[in-house]
């Protein structure tokens, strides 16, 4: 769903990004950013930010000269939604 609402706006947005590491949930480059996500289901925003940052995804990006934003966002089983996120 993400994916297509922004295919739809007309970014630049890719899933399952591979990295040396791993391989980033989506990445969406903007003119001045380089927005770095992980999504997780029934466990927490926090994890999702510690992934992006133990598999260092960030460095995929260190060479483009864009601000790069990492952004974990956690879903609800019961809620069906946002449960929580974090943004650095």
């Amino acid at each position: 769903m993400i994916f297509t609402i922004f295919t739809m706006l007309g970014e630049d947005v890719k899933v399952e990004h591979t990295t040396s590491d791993g391989r980033i949930d989506l990445v969406l480059k903007t003119d001045k950013s380089i927005f770095i996500f992980e999504l997780k289901y029934k466990k927490s925003a926090d994890i999702a930010m510690a992934q992006i940052s133990d598999k260092n995804y960030a460095k995929a990006f260190a060479d483009d000269g864009r601000k790069v934003v990492k952004v974990g966002i956690n879903f609800s089983e019961n809620q069906r939604s946002i449960e929580d996120w974090v943004i650095e």
